[in-house]
């Protein structure tokens, strides 16, 4: 009898020692889908979105494989660049793009901020970019008011995306956002920062009261980015920048003053399009988006993770 209460236990303690092992990559049960962007809720839960199908995914804390969530046979998406969950309104915002041999007019009403339930997946709102495919939806940050401002990479600009409002207008646009990507607010939801995929530079500005934008200032960082591309929020004052040049990787950024310390964190990966704060460990994503038309397999994609130190 003590043997096999003994053995009981031994066989309890080894299945709740597999069961707790700490997940640190997600893989995805299909080939080729690009993942460009994702973003993660107050639960944990990752959101991934396909640059090669529309595609949304979904993987829940401690889950190492990604399942859909949207389907773009239901969603209507064909490609999408950013995603950003937004716990506060219970929505998923999406950046959408159309296929570069459409039509124009089906480009233009293609190139969107599309919302999504962050719980059901359930489409909620769909609001075409101000100057249509001339505007490239790129990522999210939104302010403490509910307004989502979009990085807007083509025009090198902010588009804006009032709580309530029916359409989306351009609210701040500068020479010197060409190639605007990674977009975040501070903890303050005023100070927002943003990154230029294609310079390697990183601007700050501000929402004044009247919701008018702050002076764009120029920051200098402590080293050259290599493929500024995603911006997410860590903590007050810190930042993820995920850097897409193959010499790239993931790294905290700290502005201080009109400058940007700059630290790479051990174990990123070149490439890496986007990244997010979880269980003291930045997610990444690599898109291999040079491979997406190549009849070269790019290989498996995941979700990796490095610590956050």
């Amino acid at each position: 009898m003590a043997k096999a209460m003994l053995a009981a236990v031994a066989a309890l303690t080894v299945a709740t020692g597999v069961m707790a092992a700490p997940v640190t990559e997600v893989a995805f049960p299909k080939p080729r889908i690009h993942p460009e962007s994702l973003s993660v809720d107050k639960a944990g839960t990752l959101y991934i979105g396909s640059a090669a199908d529309g595609t949304i995914w979904r993987a829940k804390a401690n889950e190492s494989t990604a399942s859909v969530f949207i389907d773009p046979a239901k969603s209507g998406l064909v490609t999408i660049l950013g995603v950003y969950a937004d716990d506060r309104a219970g929505l998923l915002y999406v950046c959408s793009m159309g296929n570069r041999t459409d039509p124009a007019e089906v480009r233009d009403k293609a190139s969107a901020i599309r919302t999504f339930d962050l719980k059901t997946g359930a489409t909620r709102g769909n609001y075409q970019m101000p100057a249509g495919a001339k505007n490239l939806c790129n990522d999210f940050a939104v302010g403490r008011d509910g307004t989502v401002y979009v990085a807007e990479t083509i025009g090198g600009g902010i588009v804006r995306l009032k709580k309530g409002a029916s359409a989306a207008d351009a609210w701040l646009y500068d020479d010197g956002l060409k190639g605007a990507d990674g977009i975040a607010f501070d903890a303050d939801g005023k100070t927002l920062y943003v990154s230029s995929v294609s310079t390697g530079r990183i601007f700050r500005t501000g929402v004044k009261a009247d919701g008018s934008a702050e002076p764009l200032v120029e920051l200098s960082p402590s080293r050259k980015f290599a493929g500024a591309d995603g911006l997410r929020y860590l903590s007050p004052g810190k930042f993820l920048i995920s850097e897409n040049a193959a010499t790239g990787g993931i790294a905290v950024v700290t502005p201080k003053g009109d400058t940007v310390d700059v630290h790479n964190l051990a174990g990123g990966q070149g490439g890496t399009t986007s990244a997010v704060p979880r269980g003291g460990r930045a997610w990444g994503v690599i898109a291999k988006l040079s491979q997406r038309n190549s009849a070269e397999d790019p290989g498996p994609f995941t979700v990796y993770s490095v610590p956050i130190n």
